[in-house]
């Protein structure tokens, strides 16, 4: 704006000056016509001549006088655009200052934010894998002692078959109760091995959550960085 004032000044100066060059044309024709007057009126000539410079010195005094008050009235001008300017500056830089703290007060309320909620989600995820794994380690541990306990059955009543023969039914039933036991204690088993899969791959689902947990810190420490750069 100060610039644009300063333009419209220069301008205006060179409008000025046009107007001057034209009234140094007029006052050129006026001699020239001076000089026509006298040829023609030789007799008139200290007369006109003295007419003329009054004329010329009137003329030269009100455009002077023009010429300063167009001069004072652009500079009364001036100043009062350029105290305009500087208010509008004022008022623009405290609003900028006033946007940019609402900015930097966002921008650190959402990485706060944004924090909390990182460091809840893989809270959540540890503390769930944390859980599940437990929970498997708990069932491994008793799928382990109801297989000890199956095989020590299953080896009393082996020794059990082998000292008594009678009866053969009752005994053929176990049997079959033991062969559903192990056929129970088989799927339990296969569990077991799909559960100690399901452990790995947790595990590895955890190491991949720690590794984008150890990213996303490093990710809000630049942001951190970056937010003490923005305040500075």
């Amino acid at each position: 704006m100060k610039k644009e004032a300063q333009i419209e000044l220069k301008n205006r100066e060179d409008d000025h000056r046009v107007d001057q060059r034209e009234l140094k044309q007029d006052i050129r024709s006026l001699k020239i016509s001076k000089k026509e007057q006298e040829v023609r009126h030789q007799e008139y000539l200290n007369t006109l001549t003295r007419d003329s410079n009054k004329r010329a010195t009137k003329m030269r005094s009100e455009f002077e006088r023009i010429g300063n008050e167009i001069s004072t009235k652009f500079k009364h001008k001036m100043l009062l655009l350029r105290e305009e300017m500087d208010k509008r500056r004022k008022d623009e830089i405290l609003r900028i200052e006033v946007k940019k703290n609402i900015a930097i007060k966002e921008l650190t309320g959402k990485h706060e934010q944004k924090y909390k909620d990182i460091k809840a989600y893989y809270s959540e995820i540890t503390n769930t894998n944390l859980d599940i794994i437990k929970q498997l380690k708990d069932e491994l541990s008793d799928a382990r002692k109801e297989d000890t306990l199956m095989q020590k059955k299953k080896l009393d009543m082996e020794e059990a078959n082998k000292q008594i023969v009678d009866p053969l039914f009752k005994a053929s039933e176990e049997v079959k109760e033991l062969n559903k036991q192990k056929a129970k204690h088989d799927t339990i088993m296969e569990y077991l091995s799909e559960t100690q899969m399901s452990i790995k791959e947790r595990d590895l689902v955890l190491k991949d959550v720690e590794w984008q947990y150890e990213v996303r810190l490093q990710q809000f420490q630049y942001l951190e960085k970056e937010k003490q750069q923005l305040f500075e």
